[in-house]
């Protein structure tokens, strides 16, 4: 699609295309990665953002695999809870949770860090029950099945 800065000229046009201009609000779903966020951040006031829950799970399962064994029955129960408590406006819990993971040694350890500052680094964007609240359309399936 081109170099950051011509595609978000094309998804502006294309958003003023849709009905931009008359927008109370702008709510821009990503995948995580930062230049999305600094793009939409600086061609429109106020964005809400908003993890894709699809890739949220990702990182939570990444994370209940480095933490609780990489046998997904193990993790499982861990993170199907979780995945609800996000969905269902307990991020925050999550959030704390996640962040007092112990970190097991070696490379399972290294992973729950990255994870760690992964979901730290989105904790303002994971208000899906808000989100729903308000009135927005379900974004990226909120249900998510343990990878194989």
């Amino acid at each position: 699609m081109g170099e950051p800065s011509e595609f978000i000229l094309r998804l502006n046009w294309e958003a003023l295309r849709g009905g931009l201009g008359q927008a109370k609000e702008i709510l821009v779903l990503a995948d995580g990665g930062r230049w999305i966020w600094n793009l939409a951040q600086d061609h429109w006031a106020g964005v809400k953002q908003l993890l894709d829950f699809y890739h949220g799970s990702e990182h939570l399962w990444e994370s209940g695999r480095a933490s609780h064994g990489q046998d997904k029955a193990q993790a499982k129960p861990w993170v199907e809870r979780r995945l609800h408590q996000l969905r269902h406006g307990q991020e925050r819990r999550v959030l704390k949770e996640i962040a007092a993971l112990k970190r097991p040694r070696e490379q399972p350890g290294q992973v729950v860090r990255r994870e760690q500052n992964c979901f730290a680094g989105h904790a303002g964007r994971m208000s899906y029950q808000t989100m729903a609240d308000r009135g927005w359309p379900p974004v990226g399936g909120f249900a998510r099945r343990a990878p194989a």
